[in-house]
């Protein structure tokens, strides 16, 4: 989780190319979803019912059709670890209230039972599935799963020597001063 524009979807997007170009280093199914990508929070109502629809499908639920939010998010857990799947949810925040209300939670109990059981279902077992989430802030759902189940991962500003390095890998010329003094303009901010 970091701010936005912190660079979250891009580390991301390379990551999971290096899984594709590795075959996925066994992951049975792969499924990303961006919630983003429906707007944020100021243009309304983001809803996980596509999702759902979708990621159920792709990791073989067959059955009728699940309407009850919390069912679907069991059912889709347990498709994702008996595949020893990689679910990636990028941009989670739409689906969650603002970090000054109700702590951030999650506003989807559909998505809150998947992460939940996931969490429960992964945490004794050798790497049965992985579910990756993006955010601008933490999910305070799992915060008392973390640990070998669940790792939350801040996305820390870049400190002066580290924000120059990576303006020197985008090839930005200048000094050092200037870079330094970029860095510190923005902040840390990547």
């Amino acid at each position: 989780h970091a701010e936005g524009g912190a660079g979250k979807t891009r580390l991301l997007v390379q990551w999971l190319n290096r899984l594709r170009d590795d075959g996925w280093r066994g992951a049975g199914r792969v499924f990303v979803q961006s919630f983003y990508s429906q707007g944020n929070r100021d243009k309304g109502y983001a809803s996980s019912d596509l999702f759902f629809e979708h990621a159920l499908a792709w990791f073989g639920y067959r059955g009728q059709r699940i309407t009850d939010a919390r069912e679907r998010g069991q059912t889709l857990a347990q498709l994702v670890v008996q595949q020893q799947g990689l679910l990636v949810l990028d941009g989670l925040e739409p689906l969650q209230h603002p970090a000054a209300f109700n702590e951030g939670r999650l506003r989807d109990p559909g998505i809150e039972q998947l992460l939940l059981a996931l969490a429960s279902m992964t945490g004794g077992r050798p790497h049965p599935a992985l579910c990756v989430v993006t955010s601008r802030q933490p999910l305070v759902e799992l915060r008392d799963r973390v640990g070998r189940a669940v790792v939350q991962q801040p996305l820390d500003r870049l400190d002066r020597d580290t924000g120059a390095d990576l303006l020197r890998q985008l090839e930005v010329r200048g000094t050092g001063a200037e870079l330094y003094a970029a860095v510190d303009e923005y902040q840390g901010h990547a």
